[in-house]
């Protein structure tokens, strides 16, 4: 969201008000919630559908990794579809992210 602000700001200034306007806000702001809300649905019915061995987790903190390692199948499905999951969200933004700096540095 805000590399595409700035994207704007940049590439159209004169242009800023119009597109980047409450609406335009809002539907960022909800495809990043629902994004949000996607992925943690699919890591809680990922974990959730797995059957563990142990109860006893050896960390502080009880994190999505941890649980995994507790399962009692030693390749687990869910752990790859969390990974893929997790490398598509995170190289969609890359990508977001690095074409709108490269249209703003070819700008300026």
């Amino acid at each position: 969201a805000m590399a595409y602000d700035r994207y704007v700001a940049i590439c159209h200034p004169l242009h800023y008000e119009m597109v980047m306007n409450w609406k335009a806000c809002t539907e960022i702001i909800i495809l990043v919630w629902v994004s949000g809300l996607i992925c943690g649905i699919l890591h809680t019915i990922g974990t959730f559908s797995v059957l563990f061995c142990s109860n006893v987790v050896n960390q502080f903190f009880c994190e999505i990794p941890q649980l995994i390692k507790l399962s009692c199948s030693g390749f687990n499905l869910v752990e790859v579809g969390i990974v893929m999951v997790n490398i598509i969200a995170a190289l969609g933004c890359f990508t977001f992210i690095f074409i709108s700096y490269a249209v703003i540095f070819k700008t300026v």
